[in-house]
């Protein structure tokens, strides 16, 4: 019987052994496809959907009919944050823009806006440290949300970044902006969560959040699971030690009784004697 236990506990601590490691392998796995995920999103909300090697492509990018009028200024911006950046920074018409950087850009919306988009964001500032959270995402998204302004013109609001003069979205110098009206205004509207570009921020962020939760998941499993091997392994040893205390019995009880024997044969003549020690 003790065999038998010793056996099955010895496999159950084996088997906890081999499961740990493969959480421990599947987590990392998950961490890894987690993080191509989250950078993949973030790619599709600057340059486009589907587009994950950092080249942006005109239909995919720009919103609408990719001209001035249809992707910044009638409120349907928000396709992605290389559109929206194109159209606080570009000129309709193709001239020396520096309305964003100090060095003038050449290219305009009614030439060819896409190579301007790699300029631009060589202009913005070095990433920040430490790795991407939910968090900075979220405050990312907080971030732009909180610099959207509330222009009226005549009936309509319109909800924009950047320069807008006279209730006017011209793309002439100080009237650049990206316009987000189709996603406000009543509550058939979903508002900010709502944009493209920032829903696929919103799924990114979720990602790391859900990797984050899985993780936290299964760093508790491994936790029990370490515990029950241990555990196993402990009545593993306590049989071990019973057995040993069983085994050490018997064989007192057998040289005591080996003692007894050898001292009847010398006293044969003392009947008495053998008959006392069970002889």
């Amino acid at each position: 019987m003790l065999k038998n236990a010793r056996t099955k506990l010895q496999s159950i601590t084996l088997e906890a052994e081999r499961l740990e490691g493969l959480i421990k392998a599947q987590l990392q796995k998950t961490g890894a496809t987690a993080a191509t995920l989250t950078t993949q999103k973030i790619k599709e909300a600057i340059y486009g959907e589907g587009l994950t090697n950092y080249n942006p492509e005109t239909r995919k990018t720009l919103a609408v009919d990719g001209t001035y009028p249809q992707a910044c200024a009638n409120g349907k911006s928000g396709k992605t944050v290389a559109n929206d950046l194109l159209c606080i920074c570009l000129l309709a018409t193709a001239s020396s823009s520096d309305e964003c950087v100090t060095n003038s850009i050449s290219e305009g919306w009614d030439t060819d806006p896409i190579p301007a988009i790699a300029k631009l964001i060589q202009k913005c500032p070095a990433k920040a440290g430490g790795p991407l959270t939910a968090a900075k995402l979220h405050g990312m998204i907080s971030a732009f949300a909180s610099r959207l302004r509330s222009h009226k013109n005549v009936a309509s609001v319109y909800q924009h970044l950047g320069k807008m003069s006279a209730g006017g979205c011209t793309g002439t110098t100080g009237q650049l902006c990206a316009t987000y009206t189709s996603y406000f205004g009543d509550n058939t509207k979903g508002g900010i969560t709502s944009i493209p570009w920032v829903k696929k921020l919103e799924e990114a962020a979720n990602i790391i959040s859900n990797s984050h939760n899985a993780a936290a998941t299964t760093e508790a499993l491994k936790a029990r699971l370490r515990a029950l091997r241990v555990s196993a392994w402990t009545i593993y040893n306590g049989n071990e030690e019973a057995k040993s205390a069983i085994t050490n019995t018997k064989g007192n009880d057998t040289q005591q009784l080996q003692a007894a024997a050898k001292e009847c044969n010398k006293l044969k003549s003392n009947k008495s004697t053998c008959e006392t020690t069970g002889k």
